[in-house]
């Protein structure tokens, strides 16, 4: 409602369009519904890393990766000693299989602000995807948010051949964010291989509303 409101009182606003993009994205998965907004904020806000990033953001989930890059490009290009822009980079290039360019985009962003949240078990699962679980089991233990840290260490330990620590990451995910981590265990579930537990726990996490 407020975003909405915003957009209202100010149509000429790219930080308005932008945001009612992405809670309609982001809180929602109205993904059809947030692509209005968040391209109209990409014509408006060409000058304005932060819209920029978040429309890059939007376009890699949707596969747009040639607009997610520019787009990226460009808000690294207006703001390069904002950390959080660093990182949007690094999504875009994970989204597109671009991972060691992701691995080094996010690790710019911790060059700026070492304390940077979602930025470490990034690393890490991107280094999953090149193959290198023991990487990225170093790299998810330095990640301060439990919420990406867990599913990191599940799925690298599992791709270590150690069972045992990977089911205890995934129960210690469990006890601690209960439903509000099911798109973490569906990620988990799917670095096992475990493609129809992991659809059932999305499914769930679906009719839960899990943004």
């Amino acid at each position: 409602s407020a975003a909405l409101r915003a957009v209202e009182i100010g149509p000429s606003s790219a930080d308005a369009h932008s945001t009612l993009g992405y809670v309609l994205f982001q809180a929602q998965l109205r993904v059809a519904d947030a692509r209005g907004p968040s391209e109209r904020s990409y014509e408006l806000g060409g000058g304005e890393a932060h819209v920029l990033a978040r429309y890059a953001g939007f376009a890699a989930a949707t596969r747009k990766f040639d607009a997610a890059e520019r787009a990226a490009n460009r808000a690294r290009e207006l703001d390069p000693l904002n950390a959080t822009i660093h990182r949007a980079v690094g999504f875009v290039q994970y989204a597109s299989g671009q991972y060691e360019a992701s691995i080094a985009s996010v690790e710019r962003a911790l060059s700026l602000n070492e304390k940077l949240s979602d930025s470490h078990a990034r690393i890490g699962m991107a280094l999953i995807a090149l193959g290198r679980p023991a990487e990225a089991l170093a790299a998810a233990a330095k990640e301060n948010s439990g919420m990406v840290r867990t599913p990191c260490i599940a799925i690298a330990q599992h791709l270590l051949g150690d069972d045992a620590a990977a089911k205890a990451a995934l129960a210690e995910l469990k006890d601690a964010y209960g439903d509000a981590g099911l798109y973490q265990q569906a990620q988990i579930l799917a670095g096992w291989g475990q493609a129809d537990e992991a659809l059932a726990v999305l499914r769930h996490a679906l009719e839960l509303g899990d943004s």
